[in-house]
């Protein structure tokens, strides 16, 4: 169980390591009020600030999933969560995570299909400005990795608390 712990905490820092994804919002907010001074100040609107940001926001959200998940900051029930105790949090953490490496299964599979599609096509959108979308997809699909080994970091940590805490039901 100590590798399983020492795997969990690699994983846990990696995406620890992905919270400088949160400076792509800042990166967002100047070009927006870049675009906003251009357009209504200059009358000089720009081709690529919507597209930019709307590759911003896509990186952003799915690189913050992993962290999100390893820092506990994903969405419960806490109507009832909050007043299991921790091993009972783990158990229903443990029963719900087949649907959790599911999703993040599909996800890494088909985000790795289309990076994969649109890397050896060199893919440009088909806009006017046409950037490359090859980069923006590989790093959803890496994303979408990194949850899945949020998960399996997540899973290994409640199999752990189950394990120790097997006669020890009252800690909340």
């Amino acid at each position: 169980m100590e590798k399983l712990r020492r795997c969990a905490a690699l994983i846990d820092k990696l995406n620890t390591h992905v919270r400088i994804a949160r400076f792509l919002i800042l990166a967002m907010a100047i070009i927006v009020t870049l675009e906003v001074i251009l357009r209504y100040v200059f009358n000089h609107p720009t081709l690529w600030a919507w597209e930019v940001n709307s590759q911003l926001l896509c990186a952003s959200a799915i690189l913050a999933g992993g962290y999100a998940l390893v820092n506990r900051e994903h969405v419960n029930v806490d109507l009832l969560y909050r007043r299991f105790s921790i091993r009972t949090r783990a158990i229903v953490d443990l029963c719900t995570s087949g649907l959790t490496f599911l999703f993040c299964g599909v996800a890494v599979w088909k985000m790795g299909v289309m990076a994969w599609d649109s890397l050896t096509i060199l893919e440009h959108a088909p806009t006017i400005w046409r950037p490359p979308l090859y980069p923006i997809k590989t790093v959803l699909a890496l994303g979408a990795f990194l949850l899945l080994l949020a998960a399996v970091s997540k899973f290994i940590s409640d199999l752990d608390i189950i394990l120790r805490d097997q006669g020890s039901d009252n800690e909340r």
